[in-house]
């Protein structure tokens, strides 16, 4: 009887793990022949998840602002914190007081500013950064291009150790332009405006969300003393001209698409990964632990999936190139992620570690490119007011002369909305919401008394206010 039952079970058994395997073998066949029809039908349209093809090319040296010695030494260095740019500009950059906001015509308060740095004469606070910021700009004089060296076979490990030190020279040049408008220095401060406009584009080719994130940060920071000085009637004709051909320049929803490009390749990336290195995989927690026990055919699965949800969810929500944004879509695409059917949950784990925070990056995007619009609008609009002693009724006025064209709002594709206010003006796109709210920014509700409202991008208007709030 004992034989018997052994024998049963034996039988039994092996026939459980002859069915396991061949349930494992078959979903590999699945798996990985579904990943390649994917990567051949993306062929056939031109795209492509090989993060190579979407780097961008090499430039010549003497051209690539990137073999500057200042900044290759970012690259090389073992210790970031070390290199000349670091020693000369984060200290500085340590004391800054949180001040000043031109989003809501807030100036930087200077009080503030020379309580931070212990120095009634701001400029001589800034001297110690004064050699490396004109080493920095003329070496962006002498290399018009820029291409770091990022390693971007390494995928999501490629290190960026030149992206801090750009974001932290943009705060910095920030606040010594104001310093400088408050001096009278005009020229001194249009130079460090643009500059600051010039390191921003120096990323403006990596297709990496973070990449992204950094140069909108540092062209938000060139927006508050171009601001000042428009409202101070700071700027001359010929400054004004050569700040709206610098932001003229400026594209972010092509960055946009750049780097959700460079997102999508790094699901292959993960994919080649952890079918080739299980030491990855021990470095997941949580859920994503069931990907060291998947069968690589599910792997596959998992990186078509994301790839799909990119396809069919995040992509919609934005064109780059009609400089076009649709919040309905991108708050359908959070939708679908938040309601992803569990009942194909081997097939998604990815989906938690991959897609990044989809409606946050498109709203930073889509305020930060209004931003660059209505700075080159308020440009034409102080060069109308130079010629002509006011601003203009409707913005038609400064076509052709002052501008080619008016900018398009990101939102619904019109033409940017404008009035004048007193002795100045508005411009706004209708944001977010996607209505008009007549240049009325979003404001959040503070928890307690004591807390002043910040801005939220997602309500209101996105604002530029010609003159400074009283």
């Amino acid at each position: 009887m004992l034989k018997k039952i052994l024998k049963v079970t034996t039988f039994v058994l092996v026939a459980l793990v002859t069915l396991i395997v061949a349930i494992v073998v078959e979903e590999n066949i699945r798996g990985k022949a579904a990943w390649n029809r994917h990567l051949r039908e993306l062929e056939a349209k031109g795209d492509t998840l090989d993060i190579l093809k979407v780097a961008p090319p090499p430039i010549p040296d003497e051209q690539n602002l990137a073999v500057a010695p200042l900044f290759a030494e970012l690259m090389t260095a073992s210790n970031q914190n070390q290199t000349r740019l670091a020693l000369a500009t984060r200290p500085l950059v340590s004391q800054m007081p949180t001040t000043g906001d031109w989003r809501r015509a807030q100036r930087v308060d200077l009080t503030q500013l020379r309580a931070a740095y212990s120095n009634e004469n701001l400029l001589a606070a800034f001297e110690p950064a004064r050699a490396i910021l004109k080493e920095v700009a003329d070496a962006c004089a002498a290399r018009p291009q820029c291409r770091f060296p990022i390693q971007y076979e390494k995928g999501f490990a490629c290190l960026l150790p030149h992206a801090s030190i750009v974001n932290s020279m943009g705060k910095l040049l920030r606040l010594r332009a104001v310093a400088e408008l408050d001096a009278g220095q005009t020229d001194a401060a249009a130079q460090d405006i643009r500059l600051t406009l010039r390191l921003g584009d120096a990323i403006k080719d990596e297709p990496l969300l973070i990449s992204l994130m950094v140069r909108i940060a540092v062209l938000q920071a060139a927006m508050q003393p171009l601001w000042e000085g428009l409202a101070d009637h700071s700027w001359s004709e010929a400054q004004l001209q050569q700040f709206q051909q610098d932001l003229a320049a400026i594209n972010l929803m092509t960055h946009l698409d750049t780097a959700f490009h460079g997102e999508r390749c790094m699901a292959r990336w993960t994919l080649d990964v952890m079918l080739g290195n299980s030491t990855l995989l021990d470095s997941l927690d949580g859920e994503s632990r069931a990907l060291r026990v998947m069968p690589s055919g599910w792997i596959y699965f998992n990186c078509l999936n994301v790839d799909l949800f990119y396809q069919r969810h995040i992509l919609p929500g934005f064109d780059g190139r009609a400089g076009r944004i649709n919040p309905a879509r991108v708050k359908a695409s959070d939708a679908a992620f938040s309601d992803r059917a569990w009942k194909t949950f081997p097939y998604r784990v990815l989906e938690h570690l991959l897609v990044p925070a989809v409606s946050s990056v498109i709203t930073k995007s889509g305020v930060a490119h209004t931003s660059i619009q209505s700075a080159t609008l308020a440009c034409a609009l102080e060069r109308y007011r130079l010629a002509n002693g006011r601003y203009p009724d409707q913005l038609d006025a400064l076509v052709p002369q002052y501008i080619a064209a008016v900018p398009r709002d990101v939102i619904d594709g019109q033409p940017l909305r404008y009035r004048r206010d007193g002795e100045g003006f508005l411009l706004w796109s209708i944001g977010w919401n996607q209505q008009d709210d007549g240049g009325v920014a979003g404001l959040t509700k503070p928890d307690q008394a004591s807390e002043q409202p910040r801005l939220d991008e997602k309500q209101g208007d996105w604002v530029w206010r010609s003159q400074p709030a009283l």
